[in-house]
């Protein structure tokens, strides 16, 4: 496939919200909606770009668009072809800076009413989103093997996201990523690194 100046454009867009926090590295497809949605698919067939369907406890959803290692690289190939393009102010970079001055503060003694093995779901939850080839989530069916009960307590108490990602026509995968109290109540409880990256975003759901 031929790709041109609009592919790369929207490439760019993307990649400017990598280093913001507040969207974990993803740009909302809303703040899309200026680009050809056309090319946005075609990006999304050549596994180029990710759309990710973010469902709350609450049962609102956000969709999100992440770059692949393959749209990275690309992104890579078209710099030189479009520089003058390039050379527009990068969004992501300011706006990274602001959050990373940003100090977050851990509750060392959290209380909780979460059992045993729903901490220790939590933190496999945390550890599995850690492994490159899952992408930053625990796979649905690692997480099918935990107990339904726990599964749906942790969901509807909002320490689990459920997540459902498109790439590529027809490929999809889902499963589900902690959310911001849940990372919290880790940290709180030293099952995780205190500094570990809170989730980028704010559940709709308050």
């Amino acid at each position: 496939m031929q790709f041109d100046q609009q592919h790369f454009k929207i490439l760019k867009d993307i990649n400017a919200f990598s280093g913001i926090k507040r969207y974990r590295g993803m740009l909302p497809a809303k703040l899309a909606i200026f680009h050809d949605a056309g090319k946005v698919e075609e990006l999304v067939d050549e596994e180029c770009v990710e759309r990710i369907v973010i469902t709350f406890a609450c049962g609102s959803e956000r969709v999100m668009l992440k770059l692949t290692e393959r749209g990275h690289d690309l992104l890579e190939e078209l710099l030189p072809v479009y520089e003058e393009a390039a050379k527009e102010a990068d969004l992501g970079e300011v706006c990274s800076e602001g959050e990373d001055s940003q100090v977050v503060e851990v509750k060392r003694t959290p209380t909780s009413s979460l059992s045993k093995t729903q901490c220790i779901l939590l933190s496999d939850v945390y550890h599995y989103s850690k492994i490159h080839s899952y992408g930053g989530l625990m796979p649905s069916d690692i997480l099918e093997t935990y107990s339904p009960k726990d599964i749906s307590s942790l969901s509807g108490n909002g320490y689990l996201i459920h997540v459902k990602a498109e790439v590529g026509k027809g490929k999809k995968r889902k499963g589900v990523i902690l959310s911001d109290k849940a990372l919290r109540l880790l940290q709180g409880f030293n099952m995780v690194p205190a500094n570990s990256m809170v989730p980028a975003w704010r559940t709709p759901c308050g």
